[in-house]
């Protein structure tokens, strides 16, 4: 096989590099100028490993998976056999990104991937923090104040105030786009909604799961990595790939349902909002809010209600009980319960507020 240059294929790695000098800074196109030189070979070669290792390391602050197109250049321009493909993968990266650059800076072409993105939270809050129960926010993290309860509940809170904001944004990019191509076009709307809803969960399996470990999907299982894996495959890889696939889809009747996808986004954001601050049944689950110095009386109340004690703060203000089937929780009043409540939202609010 011969290893001698084609003029052809250095021309097209020329052309990526000429491309990418016309996107950055001076000072970093004075560097890459003075990597191209073949004097600069010993630098070039190491250099360009060092940006393929470092690629891999993306989900650090510092650290850009762009990296690994640069350090391939870098080689390909000592290796013949990698010019011609680099040079052509780069000319696509670069095509690619400005067409996106330029679609990310109409009216409305947010409104997709920040809708999907808090519903995509939505979804997690209300399956696995409620429905599910298998997880809180913060239920992997060990230190002390973490064990309360209270801590817990505020930090579902705060993170479906996370959503909210997330939601309100999107929404207000829907209708500041409401004229725009990308809505009408209803595909290119619901692809960024699918890459969005792919993209949280990507993202919290990434830094919340295996990076800070402060939960897991089902953090009393004997093997979490395995539930995170499927998630990670079913609830992230998956939407983004099925939404790449729709934004290159060329259906006609999916290309004019672009008022429908924007009515059908709005209502399942004005749905899956409320519902998030509801909690589940939980089979006769109550929590209470009591005076500690009237906690005895509480407990001595339980008979009333066929009750049970789930749970219970260490300050004695807030108890988790289980009630019996067909018991009336406004019982529990008659024996010095502040609030007797299903809601985890109102606990939330109420669980800084002093009982004594």
């Amino acid at each position: 096989m011969s290893s001698r240059s084609n003029p052809t294929d250095a021309k097209l790695l020329d052309e990526a590099f000429d491309e990418l000098e016309r996107q950055t800074p001076d000072r970093v196109t004075r560097a890459i100028r003075w990597l191209r030189d073949p004097q600069s070979r010993k630098v070039r070669i190491p250099l360009g490993i060092l940006f393929i290792v470092a690629s891999f390391f993306w989900f650090l602050p510092v650290i850009g998976l762009e990296l690994l197109p640069i350090g391939l250049m870098l080689i390909a321009q000592d290796v013949p056999l990698l010019r011609k493909p680099v040079g052509r993968m780069m000319l696509w990266l670069e095509r690619k990104w400005r067409e996106q650059r330029e679609e990310l800076t109409r009216k409305g072409a947010w409104a997709g991937y920040l809708l999907g993105f808090a519903l995509s939270g939505f979804f997690d809050g209300i399956l696995l923090h409620q429905v599910l129960q298998w997880h809180h926010l913060l239920l992997g993290v060990q230190a002390e104040p973490f064990r309360d309860m209270r801590v817990q509940i505020l930090a579902d809170g705060l993170f479906h105030v996370l959503m909210y904001a997330i939601a309100l944004g999107g929404l207000w990019s829907l209708w500041r786009g409401r004229e725009s191509p990308d809505l009408l076009a209803g595909r290119k709307l619901m692809s960024r909604v699918l890459i969005g809803f792919g993209a949280w969960h990507v993202l919290d399996a990434v830094v919340s799961h295996w990076l800070l470990g402060i939960h897991r999907i089902k953090m009393d299982s004997p093997n979490p990595l395995a539930w995170d894996l499927l998630w990670f495959v079913v609830f992230g890889i998956v939407p983004i790939v099925a939404g790449l696939l729709l934004g290159r889809s060329h259906n006609l009747r999916i290309a004019r349902a672009g008022y429908a996808a924007a009515a059908s986004l709005v209502l399942a954001v004005l749905i899956a909002g409320p519902i998030a601050a509801i909690p589940s049944s939980d089979n006769g689950q109550v929590l209470v809010v009591v005076r500690p110095s009237d906690a005895s009386r509480l407990l001595d109340g339980l008979d009333a209600v066929s009750g049970s004690i789930m749970w219970a703060d260490r300050s004695a203000a807030i108890w988790v009980l289980s009630i019996g089937e067909g018991a009336r929780r406004k019982r529990l009043y008659e024996h010095g319960a502040l609030l007797v409540t299903r809601s985890p939202a109102v606990l939330g609010c109420l669980a800084w507020t002093k009982t004594s």
